[in-house]
């Protein structure tokens, strides 16, 4: 009789025990499934992507500015061609896209000579931008931004382009970054 108590007790005590180790793996798997939807939830979160920038409205007149080239001279949106639509390209010194998109800005240039380009560069001294222009052997120029002109143009991202007539009315505005962006969006304007 004592041998079977003694089993009793022990098979009390493992059932016990394995009633605790359930109620434990039901507790740890209710924290593993709540850890997990916080988890997709902010996963939800971080891969929607952030509402787009406003950009400049179109068919307005552009905002005027005056800016440094790379001669220190004065460049304003009433110097430019009043013959030829222009190209505004806003970049930064230190935007690779923008960089990369020189070439293909340059090489498009070339083959558009009714067009004028100019790129509004922020981070960038007349010096900086005379030795790229002519390390690269460029044929736009390039201006040194001012915080005013980002603000007048409403720029969020680099590099924007912006399409202007030659009455210097915006006819659209976009971020791009290649030869096909800029075709395409001249094309639409």
């Amino acid at each position: 009789m004592r041998i079977y108590n003694i089993l009793t007790t022990i098979l009390l005590l493992m059932i016990g025990f394995n009633c605790y180790q359930t109620y434990q793996l039901q507790r740890t798997n209710h924290k593993i499934h709540k850890a997990a939807a916080s988890m997709a939830t902010q996963l939800k979160i971080m891969l929607t992507p952030p509402p787009a920038p406003e950009s400049i409205a179109t068919g307005i007149e552009a905002p005027a500015f005056s800016l440094i080239n790379k001669e220190n001279k004065e460049v304003s949106l009433a110097t430019l061609s009043k013959e030829k639509k222009k190209i505004l390209v806003f970049s930064s010194s230190t935007c690779q896209y923008c960089q990369d998109y020189y070439p293909e800005l340059d090489k498009y240039t070339k083959e558009n000579q009714e067009i004028e380009v100019i790129v509004i560069q922020a981070e960038s001294t007349p010096e900086e931008n005379e030795k790229l222009i002519t390390n690269n052997n460029y044929s736009f120029d390039i201006l040194v931004a001012d915080q005013q002109v980002w603000q007048d143009y409403q720029i969020q991202a680099t590099p924007t382009t912006i399409i202007l007539d030659e009455n210097n009315k915006i006819i659209s505005s976009s971020i791009s970054s290649t030869y096909a962006d800029l075709t395409n969006l001249l094309g639409d304007s």
